[in-house]
């Protein structure tokens, strides 16, 4: 279940690892996205995507903005938002998490003034808009797409061309104005002292680690580390653990016909018991229930799941 706190809610950290030599994931998904089957989340990289079906609204820090089929998403890494559907339609999404800042690094070199000035023009920012308003923008998105689900030769090339074509356009867009103090300071201010913790747990979150291990990787003491990662985070790293934990399973489930045991033990839990008391508090409903659940849903949409 989602937990308030006393400010603003629980921020989940999502980390996407790009594909080695490439700066794109790309992602098909299908589900209905509910406020109590999601959290406000940020992702380490830009996050591109695309409504294809479905209608609702997305919760942009403390905005909500409404979206339908045929929206498009621009949200830069570490900008907290949430997707929220409405009505029982399947909400179809595709998504690209893209490594902005590696790939412009790459294209106009490591200490480029024009990298700097394009980075400065897409940090912390979002755009969001339909295809009809912005035809040339949603095209050129769309071709994104195609590329990288038909990785014909040379296609990361292309990709990488096309996506800094976009960059260029959402920055010149921005007019290379600065985002507002007010709003980059959150969660982004403390992030970045914790970062390599938190990178750390989303790439490994199965391996045993002690608090004052994840301090000491940040060069930080365990009280400083704790007090900054309930700043950020809004939870402990003890609950963060536990949700990435618990999301990785999610996936098992809904893949796999692994045993819940063999998920627990997978994911990083010590016993059954434990995982299954962490699914519950955190998903509202069992392990097993949430497998048949999302196993329903996906055998009664029409689309592909990636």
């Amino acid at each position: 279940m989602k937990k308030e706190s006393a400010g603003k809610p629980e921020l989940e950290y999502r980390y996407y690892e790009m594909i080695p030599g490439g700066s794109a994931l790309f992602l098909n998904k299908e589900g209905i996205y509910k406020e109590d089957a999601d959290v406000p989340h940020f992702h380490n990289v830009m996050e591109i995507g695309y409504c294809y079906q479905g209608k609702g609204c997305m919760l942009l820090r403390d905005e909500r903005v409404p979206f339908e089929e045929g929206t498009f998403t621009l949200i830069s890494g570490k900008f907290p938002h949430m997707t929220i559907s409405e009505g029982d339609v399947f909400g179809g999404w595709k998504y690209l998490f893209v490594d902005a800042e590696g790939l412009l690094r790459e294209f106009y070199g490591k200490e480029s003034v024009t990298a700097r000035r394009l980075l400065s023009g897409i940090s912390d920012r979002t755009w969001m808009f339909s295809g009809s308003e912005e035809k040339d923008n949603g095209d050129l998105i769309l071709q994104m797409f195609k590329v990288m689900e038909e990785q014909r030769t040379l296609y990361k090339e292309e990709f990488k061309g096309l996506m800094t074509a976009l960059l260029i356009r959402m920055a010149a867009r921005s007019g290379g104005e600065e985002a507002p103090a007010e709003e980059a300071s959150y969660p982004s201010r403390n992030s970045m002292i914790i970062s390599r913790a938190v990178d750390y747990i989303s790439k490994v979150p199965e391996r045993p680690v002690k608090i004052e291990e994840l301090a000491k990787m940040c060069h930080i003491s365990e009280t400083h580390f704790r007090r900054v990662f309930g700043e950020c985070m809004q939870m402990t790293p003890v609950e963060y653990i536990n949700r990435v934990r618990v999301r990785r399973a999610c996936d098992a489930l809904e893949r796999t016909n692994f045993s819940i045991g063999d998920i627990a033990a997978a994911a990083g839990f010590g016993t059954v018991s434990t995982f299954n008391r962490n699914f519950r508090q955190i998903m509202g409903i069992s392990p097993h229930e949430w497998r048949k659940r999302t196993r329903r849903q996906t055998s009664e949409s029409t689309g592909n799941c990636l």
